[in-house]
């Protein structure tokens, strides 16, 4: 196996830092921009908002069914 010289070695070295580079900046094209970020952030704000009132809702709802259930026993036990 032969040695490498160190001007080699310095081109082999540069040669993976520039592969290195070329990854990291492909990594960072992948990111989300600024804008889109903040328009991400602004959907999961309305549908954090949503979510609310749909469990504000289906709270609501099932209140009433209990208290629809109560009545209804209270009827069938008159019947009874």
């Amino acid at each position: 196996m032969q040695d490498l010289s160190d001007d080699e070695r310095k081109q082999v070295l540069g040669e993976v830092l520039m592969d290195e580079f070329k990854a990291i900046r492909e990594g960072i094209d992948n990111l989300p921009t600024r804008t889109e970020f903040q328009a991400l952030d602004n959907r999961v704000a309305r549908v954090e908002s949503d979510v609310k009132v749909i469990k504000a809702a289906v709270t609501d709802q099932s209140k009433q069914i209990q208290v629809h259930e109560i009545e209804l026993k209270r009827l069938r036990h008159k019947a009874a």
